[in-house]
């Protein structure tokens, strides 16, 4: 019975523990990011690559997972992520190794999966970046890395923010009868 308890502590502890740090590197602002996304939206589907895809489980479609999840990430937008070539593109890479350019592709890694990192680039240049470890429920994590890449600008745009409330400011007048 104690074991039992101490099993079920265990497990709560477990369940507590947040989830994975998300990094902003010190590269570009993620409000460039999104605007660049916005444009790039609003032309067709958005240029993905991916550099160093960990082993596919053969009962997943890695690839579509990872897209369908970064595309849920963005709020108010869902753009349509796709694997072809174009400018600007999101680059999705597994185990970069930290300091490297986010949009300079790399060899493949060897080993375990250890990060992953999302950068928009354009013509070579970032507009912005972010990485995490890669531990948890993967497809959740690739959608908490688009929302930090790619952050909603709607309170910046039309007012205050407050939790799911929009506050603005506004008014009018006019004459009546």
């Amino acid at each position: 019975m104690r074991r039992a308890a101490l099993a079920a502590g265990a497990l709560l502890v477990a369940g507590c523990a947040g989830p994975v740090p998300i990094e902003r590197l010190h590269v570009g602002d993620p409000r460039d990011a999104r605007i660049a996304l916005e444009d790039a939206h609003l032309e067709g589907p958005v240029a993905v690559r991916i550099d160093h895809l960990p082993p596919p489980d053969p009962h997943e479609d890695v690839r579509a997972q990872l897209l369908a999840a970064a595309a849920r990430g963005v709020p108010a937008l869902r753009p349509r992520f796709e694997l072809v070539p174009g400018e600007p593109v999101l680059v999705v890479a597994f185990d970069q190794p930290l300091g490297a350019d986010p949009c300079s592709p790399l060899p493949p890694g060897e080993g375990p999966l250890q990060s992953v990192q999302f950068a928009f680039c354009a013509d070579g240049t970032p507009y912005a970046a972010v990485r995490a470890p890669a531990e948890g429920d993967l497809e959740r994590l690739y959608e908490r890395l688009a929302r930090t890449l790619f952050p909603d600008l709607y309170a910046e745009r039309y007012g205050l923010g407050l939790g799911p409330l929009r506050i603005g400011l506004g008014g009018s007048f006019g004459f009546g009868r």
